[in-house]
């Protein structure tokens, strides 16, 4: 979801690309449902973060606990940006 609004509110200045670190086999429907109520259709793919590590990347925001201690090394010049959120996959309910 971050890497599709960011890529939709942020076009031109930015561009997103999102992983993780046990990536699911496909984007959540209900966070497709929840971007398409918004208007924003969702592109991505779910990947490894390590498909990541030897790109440039200006920017490293992670955003969950896992990720902050599970993310791989980032080697290079990277900003590296931390935010814990709840897991949304591991909430139960409906």
């Amino acid at each position: 979801m971050a890497e599709a609004l960011t890529n939709s509110l942020f076009a031109g200045r930015w561009q997103a690309v999102s992983a993780g670190t046990k990536p699911e086999k496909v984007i959540h429907p209900l966070a497709v449902q929840a971007l398409e109520e918004i208007n924003i259709r969702h592109r991505g793919n779910p990947k490894l973060a390590d498909v990541l590590k030897n790109h440039h990347l200006d920017l490293v925001v992670t955003v969950c606990a896992d990720a902050g201690q599970n993310c791989p090394v980032w080697l290079g010049e990277e900003l590296i940006r931390h935010h814990s959120f709840m897991d949304p996959a591991k909430i139960t309910g409906t």
